[in-house]
């Protein structure tokens, strides 16, 4: 199961990359977070802890990090492992989307799952909108 939402920007790879590669620059477009820290660099295989709003502490590992394109991280829940995908989209034009996905990479495909990934996305268009509209103002 996966959700993604996409969004076009007026900005540079660049500038997204700065806002996605500091973790204490979340905090800007993820309303919900409350606490983060990561325990070393931002690379794939790092790990770290973050607290939602509402929510106990999760450990997340960065699966996948590809500098000014694309980040992953992948957090365990009781449904399964929920991977969260951060994509920056070129287009022939040479514009820029951003992409957030979410999705159950195993376990659960019961209907309880399937709201559960549902509650989780909810804020994703609201997340890539807020950080839409930072990136543009700059």
């Amino acid at each position: 199961m996966k959700f993604s939402f996409e969004l076009a920007v007026n900005t540079k790879k660049e500038d997204v990359w700065a806002y996605y590669s500091q973790v204490d620059q979340w905090f800007v477009w993820e309303g919900d977070l409350e606490e983060i820290s990561l325990d070393g660099d931002f690379t794939t295989g790092q790990t770290g802890k973050m607290k939602m709003e509402g929510m106990p502490e999760l450990v997340f590992t960065l699966v996948q990090v590809r500098e000014n394109q694309y980040f992953s991280d992948l957090t365990a829940t009781p449904f399964g492992n929920v991977l969260f995908e951060h994509e920056i989209v070129e287009d022939p034009a040479g514009g820029i989307s951003l992409r957030h996905s979410v999705s159950l990479t195993d376990g659960d495909t019961t209907e309880e799952a399937l709201a559960f990934l549902k509650q989780i996305f909810a804020d994703v268009p609201e997340s890539v909108g807020k950080l839409k509209q930072i990136l543009e103002a700059v």
